[in-house]
C-alpha cells in the first residue's frame, strides 16, 4: 500500500551530466505525466474491488449516470427515442437484473485506459529515491556512473500545503479501485493507490513520488518545469566515472547553489560498494563522514494542501520514474 506523508529530510535524484546542468541552470524538474513514463503498467489499476451487485443497481438506476449515457449514446449517431425506450426498458423491476447482468462483464474487465489518459492531463510525477548509493540506480539513471546525484530537501522542493508526496508501495498485484467511490477520502485513496503502487522489480529504487499539478508548472517548449529554489539543492555527488566534469560542477555549484556540498562517488575497495567522498572547494577531496539534514518536526499538513490531488472519480506501479530526462530535455 502506498503511504502519503512527510518525507524523509533529504531525497536523490539520478541524472544524468547534461541533465544535472539543466537542472542547476534553470533550477528546475520536468514533471512527466504517467502516460509518458516508460512501466506501462503505470497508473492502471487491476480492476475494481467490491463489485456488488447493490452498486451494480445504483450504476443502472443512478438519473445522473443515465443521463450521461443517453447523451454518448445519442452523440454516437442512435437515435434518441431508441436510446429512451431502452433506458426505459432496462429500469423497470424485470430489467434492472438483465442490465446488471450485462454490464457486470464490462465492469470487471474494464481497462482503465481512460482514467490513466485523465490522470495524464492533470498531473506530473517528479521521481526520487532516498538512497545515493545504489549501484543500480547509478547505472540506469546516472549515465552509467558518468553522471551526477542530486540531493534535494524535500521542504523546499514542495512547502507546506504543496503539492502531494507519496511513498511507493511495491506488490506483486496491480492496485484495485473502489468502485462506485462516494466519498472524498475513497476518490483519493483511489487515485493514490493507482499513482504509487509499482511491481517489486522496481523495489530497489526506495522511491517517493512528488505529485504535482501541470498546471503549476512552467511550460518551456512543449514540457511542463517544476520550478523550486536554489536552497532545495543538498549536494550534487559526481559519478565515479566523471571526474572530468569536476571543475565545471564545482564552478555551477558557485554560480547557482552555493550552500551545496559537493562530493565524488569512488570505488569502495574489496567490496561492491560505493564511498562518498568531499570534495573541498579548491578541487582537492577529504573524506567527511555521513551527514544527516536537521529533522525538524513533521508537518502534518505537508502531504496535502492547495496543490494536492483534487477528488476524481476513479472511473473517471526497467525505469520508470524517469523514463525522460528529469530536467526537461
Amino acid at each position: 500500500m502506498a503511504e502519503l506523508g512527510v518525507p524523509p529530510n533529504e531525497l536523490f535524484m539520478y541524472a544524468s551530466w547534461d541533465a544535472c546542468e539543466k537542472i542547476l541552470g534553470g533550477l528546475s524538474l520536468k514533471a512527466t505525466p504517467p502516460n509518458a513514463l516508460n512501466d506501462p503498467f503505470e497508473c492502471l489499476p487491476g480492476g475494481y474491488e467490491d463489485v456488488t451487485d447493490d452498486k451494480l443497481v445504483a450504476a443502472v438506476t443512478d438519473p445522473g449516470a443515465l443521463g450521461r449515457v443517453r447523451c454518448q449514446m445519442i452523440a454516437m449517431g442512435a437515435p434518441a427515442d431508441q436510446v429512451d425506450a431502452c433506458i426505459r426498458q432496462n429500469t423497470t423491476p424485470a430489467g434492472i437484473p438483465r442490465a446488471v447482468a450485462a454490464i457486470r462483464p464490462g465492469v470487471e474487465a474494464y481497462d482503465f485506459t481512460e482514467l490513466l489518459r485523465r490522470l495524464s492531463e492533470r498531473y506530473g510525477i517528479i521521481c526520487f529515491a532516498e538512497k545515493p548509493d545504489c549501484l543500480l540506480m547509478w547505472s540506469h539513471y546516472a549515465d552509467r556512473h558518468r553522471g551526477v546525484v542530486i540531493g534535494f530537501r524535500p521542504s523546499e522542493l514542495a512547502p507546506c500545503g504543496g503539492p502531494l508526496w507519496l511513498k511507493v508501495g511495491y506488490s506483486p498485484h496491480r492496485p484495485r479501485v473502489i468502485f462506485q467511490a462516494e466519498t472524498e477520502d475513497q476518490m483519493r485513496e483511489c487515485v493514490t493507490r493507482v499513482t504509487s503502487t509499482k511491481a517489486p522489480c522496481w523495489a530497489y529504487e526506495s522511491e517517493w513520488r512528488l505529485v504535482v499539478r501541470l498546471g503549476a508548472c512552467d511550460l518551456r517548449s512543449g514540457v511542463r518545469l517544476w520550478q523550486f529554489p536554489a536552497a532545495a539543492i543538498t549536494r550534487v555527488i559526481l559519478g565515479c566515472k566523471a571526474a572530468q566534469h569536476e571543475g565545471v560542477l564545482a564552478a555551477r555549484l558557485r554560480e547557482a547553489v552555493p550552500v551545496a556540498r559537493m562530493e565524488r562517488a569512488q570505488i569502495c575497495p574489496g567490496a561492491f560498494r560505493l564511498e562518498l567522498v568531499g570534495v573541498a572547494p579548491a578541487g582537492g577531496s577529504m573524506a567527511i563522514p555521513p551527514q544527516s539534514l536537521p529533522a525538524g518536526p513533521p508537518d502534518p499538513q505537508a502531504s496535502v494542501g492547495t496543490h494536492a490531488l483534487p477528488v476524481q472519480s476513479p472511473t473517471l506501479t526497467t525505469p520508470s520514474p524517469r523514463a525522460t530526462d528529469p530536467s526537461g530535455s
